[in-house]
């Protein structure tokens, strides 16, 4: 077999290296937000013995806003189930969800 070279990958801590790009969960206000969830969530991965830690993201434009944004699950919750994946979560991700809406534009009068 021929050797295989892969490429390095190299993982930028957020923000995210496109200064032009914002993360939907990262927004002050979001009139579909609870309270309960400011801000980038804390996780979105929680593995009982390995990685505990927001490692997804939903970024975009300066056009568009985020209207919503899916509540994260309680850590309570996840710690109560030992993490995830488990019997009722086959992922070993939360799902972020977001509805975006393009901002409307501002016309020189």
């Amino acid at each position: 077999s021929l050797p295989v070279s892969l490429p390095a990958i190299h993982l930028h801590p957020h923000p995210h290296p496109t200064p032009n790009l914002k993360s939907c969960y990262a927004e002050p206000s979001c009139p579909g937000l609870p309270p309960t969830c400011p801000g980038e969530p804390a996780f979105t991965s929680y593995l009982e013995k390995g990685t505990k830690g927001c490692v997804d993201y939903i970024f975009h434009s300066a056009g568009l806003e985020a209207a919503q944004r899916l509540e994260m699950l309680p850590v309570e919750m996840l710690r109560q189930y030992g993490g995830i994946p488990n019997m009722g979560w086959s992922s070993d991700h939360l799902a972020l969800v977001a509805d975006l809406h393009f901002r409307p534009q501002v016309l020189d009068e």
